[in-house]
């Protein structure tokens, strides 16, 4: 896989529907079976409890 430009990532950020502010890797989000966005900027896996409380809430809006 080879290196996007800047340009092809931010047309990337725009399709997720994230503002393309200076993001970075790693991006987390939640997204539901059908790839619909439920949460743009979730917590990081490091996050625990924070990152299991946005999916719950997602699971069970």
């Amino acid at each position: 896989m080879k290196r996007r430009t800047s340009d092809q990532i931010g047309l990337l950020w725009n399709e997720l529907g994230i503002p393309d502010s200076g993001q970075g890797y790693p991006h987390y989000l939640i997204a539901d079976r059908s790839g619909n966005i439920l949460i743009k900027n979730s917590k990081r896996p490091s996050d625990g409890d924070a990152l299991y409380q946005q999916l719950s809430a997602a699971l069970h809006p």
